[in-house]
């Protein structure tokens, strides 16, 4: 009942956490079960300057977690769980719901995260979920993809993300890190001990092989369910290597790169893949039922 009553987001600070609710207009259908009321909790993080990547002393870090500064000049909000099937399947009427449900004979939850989407499904999202928010279109964090034009594989070129514009997003690779982390230092959001993963994610030692409805694990210390398990989450950022040096200003990542960045391990990712500094890849066209996403957005004063 909590997660289904609409609070405002508070300005002033007072309360960190607010639910949307968005009503749903099909394009497609006037039925009821395609324009279905949508909410979504997110958690308020604030600008500031922050460590990212992993310590010296972890055993398990990989070169590729520099530890270095990043500072973060505006409010954020990020979903507290990773995007539903229910939240997802108005955009084209549970036509990807049910095509993965045929293909891996299983039946697919209304809660379980989404699955199978490439990075650019998951940006289609976000502006498609601005949009039914009623948001203009020099609100949205991302250009069009008609503006924009499409790749050889009639990708849409999706490349600049508007930090300052209130749209729907996904988080940049330093964004999700601070989320993930919340605070801590350790190897993971509840400490360096291993042995208490299996509270806190789905990973290859509890996982059954499969992905779980979100939100059943313990949440970080900001209350964000899934951060580390689960799904591996799609993140804005190319991938390349972190520099060392001078303090990064909201980074979003090289200019070109064969890769986006994923994070958070998966259901079938052994327990060092779950560090809150972890850092893995896709191509952007990647459909693999191992990964999903979570939405953010851009907060104003």
């Amino acid at each position: 009942k909590v997660d289904q009553t609409p609070v405002p987001y508070d300005p002033t600070g007072m309360r960190d956490w607010f639910t949307l609710e968005i009503k749903v207009v099909s394009e497609f259908s006037d039925e009821p079960e395609h324009n279905p009321v949508l909410h979504f909790t997110f958690v308020v993080f604030p600008p500031g300057e922050y460590s990212i990547g992993s310590f010296l002393d972890d055993a398990k870090r990989s070169a590729e977690e520099v530890r270095h500064q990043v500072k973060l000049t505006r409010r954020f909000a990020v979903c507290d769980r990773e995007l539903t099937w229910k939240q997802y399947d108005p955009i084209d009427l549970a036509d990807t719901h049910i095509a993965w449900s045929n293909q891996f004979e299983r039946r697919l939850g209304k809660d379980e995260p989404v699955f199978g989407r490439s990075w650019f499904h998951a940006i289609s999202y976000c502006r498609w979920l601005t949009k039914q928010a009623n948001r203009r279109e020099e609100e949205q964090a991302y250009d069009s993809p008609e503006k924009l034009g499409y790749d050889q594989n009639r990708n849409p070129k999706y490349k600049r993300i508007y930090l300052d514009r209130p749209g729907f997003r996904l988080l940049t690779e330093a964004e999700w890190e601070v989320v993930c982390r919340s605070g801590t230092t350790t190897a993971y959001s509840f400490g360096n001990d291993e042995k208490l993963l299996e509270g806190y994610s789905w990973y290859s030692e509890n996982s059954k092989e499969w992905s779980h409805p979100v939100g059943l694990l313990r949440p970080n210390p900001r209350g964000l369910f899934d951060v580390h398990g689960n799904l591996y989450e799609w993140c804005h950022d190319l991938f390349d290597n972190f520099v060392e040096g001078l303090m990064q200003e909201n980074p979003t990542g090289p200019l070109s790169s064969d890769y986006h960045v994923t994070r958070g391990g998966a259901w079938g990712a052994s327990a060092p893949s779950h560090r809150s500094s972890g850092r893995e890849r896709e191509l952007p066209p990647a459909r693999t039922n191992y990964l999903g996403f979570r939405i953010a957005m851009t907060l104003g004063e």
